[in-house]
């Protein structure tokens, strides 16, 4: 008589099928509820690497705007410049380092403090730090001999008013040997830093270390051009001696008379355009090629982006004088000049001028009614275009600090007198 055997019927010895059994389906119930997990962990690996690094980095950008990078107020790590001064080390070390010891700050910088009081003023945010322009001398380290740090220290030593200094290498999430261990949020620092960078070179006071090969990098030009020019409210142009910004201090071959005056006559008095001009040639190397295509276009746009900061404060462009073409003598039409709130100087029959704000303009009578000393202040005066003249900012804030002084003096003597 035949036997039949029933479907998964076990006969004998069954506890190693039924012991091999259980954990094949324990795994396959993992496998369902984690179906979606395991399908992505494959395409994952299956995906482009660039694409995913692209998509972590542009994620981490945007938690770190949630967290509170302001585009307006971007932030910047700094060393102190005591820590420098006292470095004992070869040169200075890496960002990563400096910043697992505890010897980073990280500031953040209002742009409409910086650009209303660029380091020239002698106050403000951006009086006591120092930005350093320097050339990478091989591509993993930018001191190999120790030089610059010599340079830096000597700049420092010579300067006790700066507390600060902000150098690339130190400052910014960078590479290990030429391999790239920096996390995405490292790399969304360093793209959202880059990005803002150049206004602060616009501002800050700023220590070029010129060698031969400094004037044929790109990112050293751009920022010893960014370091001579001068933000207005009209854009930018080349700075003044008393707007001096940068100092150029030589190392290795290079020289004063060759080298720095040659870096100075190359790019300080240079337009945007041709600034433009000179950057994009193929004798200006650049270690990133992506670096010098995505540059080269905000050079050409950095009048606007001045322009717009300005806006940003309050601070409008002041209004050209219109000319009348009719006439065959073309002569200035009568319009306003000062924009209503900017400071300017009236000029007073003995001489003398005084610190004013514009207050109003009366078209008609083409009169201007200012305020004396303060914005606020209830002390107007009307006058005419020809009794007046534009301020600039170092004249103002120093006109009001005297006027901060006298009044501070005339309160404590009506204190005293009581």
């Amino acid at each position: 008589m035949k036997k039949y055997e029933l479907p998964l019927t076990c006969y004998g010895d069954c506890i190693s099928i039924w012991f091999y059994g259980k954990i094949a389906l324990y795994l396959l119930i993992l496998f369902v509820l984690n179906f979606d997990f395991i399908l992505k962990t494959v395409l994952l690996k299956l995906r482009d690497p660039n694409e995913v690094q692209k998509e972590q980095l542009e994620e981490a950008i945007k938690e770190l705007r949630r967290q509170g990078w302001d585009d307006d107020a971007p932030s910047f790590y700094f060393i102190p410049a005591d820590w420098v001064r006292a470095c004992g080390t070869k040169s200075l070390p890496r960002m990563q380092t400096l910043r697992e010891d505890g010897h980073l700050t990280k500031i953040k910088i209002p742009l409409a403090s910086a650009f209303h009081e660029p380091a020239f003023c002698g106050g403000g945010i951006m009086a006591n730090i120092l930005f350093v322009s320097h050339r990478w001398e091989v591509p993993a380290e930018p001191d190999v001999d120790g030089e610059q740090l010599k340079a830096i220290k000597a700049f420092l030593e010579a300067h006790p008013d700066i507390k600060w200094v902000w150098f690339d290498y130190s400052s910014m999430p960078q590479k290990v040997d030429g391999v790239d261990t920096r996390t995405p949020e490292d790399k969304a620092e360093f793209q959202l830093m880059l990005a803002a960078i150049a206004d602060l070179y616009l501002t800050a006071r700023v220590l070029i270390l010129l060698d031969g090969s400094y004037a044929s990098r790109f990112w050293t030009l751009t920022e010893a051009w960014c370091s001579m020019q001068t933000v207005t409210s009209d854009g930018l142009r080349p700075a003044t001696e008393a707007e001096r910004r940068h100092t150029i201090e030589c190392i290795h071959n290079a020289d004063d008379e060759h080298d720095a005056k040659g870096l100075v006559d190359k790019v300080s008095t240079k337009t945007p355009d041709k600034m433009y001009g000179i950057l994009k040639k193929p004798d200006v190397n650049v270690t990133n090629a992506k670096d010098k295509e995505t540059m080269l276009p905000k050079i050409l746009e950095i009048d606007r982006h001045v322009v717009d900061t300005f806006k940003k404060l309050g601070m409008l462009p002041e209004p050209k004088p219109a000319v009348a073409t009719a006439a065959p003598n073309p002569v200035p039409a009568l319009e306003k000049r000062y924009a209503i709130g900017s400071r300017v100087f009236l000029k007073r029959s003995n001489g003398e001028e005084t610190l004013t704000y514009v207050n109003a303009y009366d078209e008609e009578e083409a009169l201007y009614t200012v305020e004396i000393e303060t914005l606020g202040s209830g002390q107007t005066e009307k006058c005419h275009d020809k009794d007046l003249r534009a301020a600039g900012v170092l004249e103002g804030l120093i006109s009001s600090a005297r006027a901060s002084l006298f009044a501070s003096k005339a309160d404590d003597s009506d204190l005293h007198a009581s």
